[in-house]
Formats: structure tokens, C-alpha cells, sequence
């Protein structure tokens, strides 16, 4: 499945829009939800409670369902940092992503 979306570069202060290969989707420990893909240097963190987590999950397993090819992440902003990073978000922790189908 590819997915799309806006991503903040932590590191340059910029946004841009990716389209990436899903490979799959965690969570940690910090409060954030990761998105694996292709991009093998960087990982996409999309700062959520744990509850909103799992309604994002419940999302893409709808998705999946359908065999959407692709989707759209909206809703909230996307951190591209280097693999492995940490950054700290407390303000956004309560954003509510959601996903489009395309």
C-alpha cells in the first residue's frame, strides 16, 4: 500500500509532501506512531495517545479492507527525522489523524 502525506523535516524546518511505500506502523513508548517505509535513513512520527492509535489503526485495517492502493494521511502534522531520533511534541499529543482512501 502507498501512503501520502505532508511531512515537517525536524531538522531543516521544512514541508513537503512524500508518497511512500507502507511497510508498516508501531508504536512507542514516547507517544508516538512510526511509519515504517522505503526510506531507510529516516522514520515518520505522527504524535498520538495511545487510544488515538488505535482508532488509526482501526482505520487502516478498514482501508485494507477495501484494498485501497493507496491513502492520504490528514489531520495533523508528520515529523521526518533521522532513524532512531527522538523529538519532543507535547503540544500536539491530541491530534486526530485520519486516513482518505485514493
Amino acid at each position: 500500500m502507498h501512503v501520502i502525506y505532508y511531512c515537517h523535516d525536524h531538522d531543516y524546518d521544512t514541508v513537503s509532501q512524500e508518497i511512500s511505500t507502507l511497510y508498516g506502523i508501531r508504536y512507542n513508548r514516547n507517544g508516538f506512531a512510526i511509519l515504517s517505509t522505503e526510506h531507510k535513513n529516516h522514520d515518520y512520527l505522527l504524535p498520538m495517545t495511545k487510544e488515538a492509535y488505535q482508532a488509526f489503526l482501526e482505520e487502516f485495517r478498514q482501508h485494507l479492507k477495501e484494498n485501497a492502493p493507496a491513502v492520504e494521511i490528514t489531520g495533523g502534522q508528520i515529523y521526518r527525522v533521522k532513524r532512531g531520533a527522538i523529538i519532543y511534541v507535547e503540544r500536539l499529543m491530541h491530534t486526530a489523524y485520519h486516513l482518505q482512501s485514493l
